[in-house]
């Protein structure tokens, strides 16, 4: 009772939990014990205030750790003023010299964290609260871990274990005796996208899986939102700009939509020819000469695509009256000139049916499919970088998929819950949105059952296993962890198997964790990182303690206030 009331430490939740059940178990239920005349006067004087303290047990907690806070801070005074060439702020003071259970110090940009992470180090060893081999610093990357070994060896003789969460995990499974090797892929970026890419191809070129691929390249290839969802013709073009939108055949179309239907014709070999001529002049002081959207040069056949809902109406961005106009103008030039017109439209693609539709229409006029061969097909998709595209985010998604240990029969059914829900709702886009994901997971499954059987084939693992495997044997009690405290760097940038074994290893007795990061500096998300663990973080690791450095020394107020204005936008951050 005393640790927690003389304001001489900072109690954590768990050690007050301690005192806590000691009081309540040993003292205020047991009248059976036999004092001794020399106890019963120290009874009598504490058993008050033993009562009031398991009424409010936190109060006697906060008030303790305040009044040590207020005393440490002076105590250590010379320690924070001279640790870094400049004095360090009051929260930084703060950041170091709270010892929570879990401690989780947001460090904004240019506030300081590593000039906080090596004064907590050097006080923690100072205090005697843990040798240095009993402390583990994790640092995100190789450089990072240098640059943190540099400022504390300028300081103190005996480091503590600075490590990536990699090399922790390589250390683990020596510990262990694993007999798999790391993969080359795992350390090689451009190995790793060439084995992706080499599996894409492979199944291109397999015609039980081509089907399958060429559905996606044609349909799916470019994220579409609802056209009628944009607030401006600004905004769409913006949109369109930003993936560069390109046929197949290397044109610059005017929507997605539109290159869906161009790159359905190429593949199903209809030739085609984008916005021709009309074959009649219709030229007028009022019309420019009059552009189909597309010719099919063999059958002397128009396509027009046209933007509109269900019920005619367009996007807000788009006169409505003046396009309808338009589409009535068009109808009655082929009318009159007695040319073949194909019609489609937007809401055909979400509802999911624009090339179905299409496939009707085109043969209702006699025309013939011939898909192209898969050898072309993939030279085509390299030709345009869908490949390279469609290699990088197949290889991101998989390094998410393992990283947060996800299972693909969990993903089907967390699709079908959507398009279930989405059916009930009747929201035509969500439908548009699950069937490109469900196209997606089709592909993405058997290229990652062979990434998978790659690695066994080989007895190797690469690092998202690696992690797994080190959480794995901490469990199985393959590997004791000597560490007492855990302070681990850039915070926001972890994943989820990296968070399990942080979990893991602070199953021991007496571990307590510090975590220092800024959600609004994540910006590895393609390699894993889940912000929603740094804003969840009591939730996932227990009681914490939060501190927030609040002061930045890379730049003003001005700057400031406009980053800040743009970034709380996002009401989670």
């Amino acid at each position: 009772f005393e640790y927690i009331t003389n304001g001489n430490h900072y109690v954590s939740a768990s050690e007050n939990e301690e005192v806590y059940l000691k009081i309540k178990n040993s003292v205020i239920n047991d009248f059976s014990i036999d004092f001794f005349d020399d106890l019963k006067e120290e009874y009598i004087k504490y058993s008050s205030l033993f009562e009031d303290y398991l009424k409010t047990p936190d109060k006697y907690r906060e008030n303790n750790n305040n009044q040590f806070i207020k005393e440490e801070l002076i105590r250590y005074k010379d320690f924070f003023d001279t640790i870094e060439n400049q004095p360090l702020t009051e929260r930084q003071r703060l950041a170091v010299i709270t010892n929570e259970d879990n401690n989780l110090i947001v460090a904004g940009a240019g506030s300081g964290k590593t000039s906080v992470m090596v004064a907590k180090v050097l006080y923690l060893l100072d205090k005697g609260y843990i040798k240095p081999e009993e402390l583990l610093v994790l640092a995100y990357n190789t450089k990072a871990k240098q640059e943190l070994e540099q400022r504390l060896s300028s300081k103190i003789k005996f480091l503590p274990n600075v490590m990536t969460f990699h090399g922790l995990g390589n250390h683990i499974l020596k510990v262990g005796n694993a007999t798999k090797i790391l993969s080359i892929i795992a350390t090689d970026n451009y190995k790793y996208n060439a084995l992706i890419r080499k599996l894409i191809a492979e199944y291109i070129l397999n015609s039980q899986f081509s089907d399958i691929i060429q559905d996606y390249f044609q349909e799916f290839f470019y994220p579409l939102p609802n056209i009628f969802s944009f607030k401006d013709e600004g905004e769409y073009w913006d949109y369109l700009e930003s993936y560069e939108v390109r046929t197949l055949n290397n044109e610059k179309v005017k929507s997605i939509e539109e290159c869906i239907i161009a790159n359905f014709l190429y593949i199903n070999g209809i030739k085609y020819t984008y916005e021709k001529l009309y074959k009649f002049d219709i030229q007028t002081p009022d019309n420019v000469q009059y552009h189909p959207d597309f010719y099919l040069d063999d059958y002397d056949i128009y396509i027009e695509h046209f933007a509109i809902s269900r019920d005619c109406k367009t996007p807000s961005f788009i006169d409505c009256k003046k396009y309808n106009d338009g589409i009535r103008w068009k109808r009655g030039i082929h009318e009159l000139n007695e040319t073949t017109l194909i019609e489609t439209y937007s809401y055909e693609k979400f509802e999911g049916n624009l090339l179905s539709n299409l496939k009707n229409k085109l043969k209702k006029h006699n025309v013939e499919f011939n898909p192209i061969d898969k050898k072309l097909l993939f030279e085509k998709l390299n030709n345009v970088d869908y490949i390279d595209v469609f290699s990088e985010l197949l290889g991101i998604f998989l390094n998410h998929f393992k990283s947060n240990q996800l299972k693909i029969d969990a993903l089907k059914m967390k699709l079908k819950s959507i398009s279930d829900n989405q059916f009930e709702n009747q929201d035509e886009t969500l439908n548009d949105s699950v069937r490109r994901q469900e196209a997606f997971l089709r592909i993405f499954e058997p290229i990652f059952n062979s990434y998978e059987k790659n690695l066994k084939t080989n007895n190797e693992i690469d690092f998202n296993d690696m992690i797994l495997l080190a959480t794995k044997y901490h469990n199985l009690g393959l590997y004791i962890s000597p560490y007492k405290y855990i302070l681990v760097d850039e915070f926001q940038d972890i994943s989820q198997g990296r968070a399990l074994l942080l979990k893991e290893l602070l199953k021991e007795d007496s571990v307590k964790l510090c975590c220092v990061g800024d959600d609004w500096q994540s910006i590895y998300r393609f390699s894993g990182s889940d912000i929603s663990i740094m804003q969840n973080f009591s939730k996932i690791f227990g009681v914490t303690k939060r501190i927030d450095l609040d002061v930045t020394f890379r730049f003003d107020n001005q700057i400031n206030n406009v980053a800040t204005t743009f970034i709380t936008k996002n009401s989670a951050q």
